[in-house]
């Protein structure tokens, strides 16, 4: 989980304001804060993606898996 921290850290940069002089530099700041709010986010998600064929070797148990694993964060948005 080596993207967590840095993910938290510009999700909280992409909320926070700047008093920069010129629009080019408030554009600058927020394009290369987004970006690296991206990357980590990427950084998150890609194993947790290549996690699922590695566990279910056959196209039954990965549907079957995914499926589950989506109903269970539907379910679980609520209360988040």
């Amino acid at each position: 989980m080596i993207g967590a921290l840095p993910f938290g850290i510009t999700f909280a940069l992409l909320w926070s304001t700047y008093s920069l002089q010129s629009d080019f530099a408030l554009f600058a700041t927020y394009s290369v804060i987004y970006v690296a709010n991206a990357l980590s986010s990427t950084v998150l998600a890609v194993p947790c993606m290549a996690l699922l064929p590695e566990m279910a070797l056959s196209y039954q148990e990965r549907t079957s898996a995914n499926t589950t694993s989506l109903s269970a964060c539907i379910r679980g948005d609520p209360f988040a």
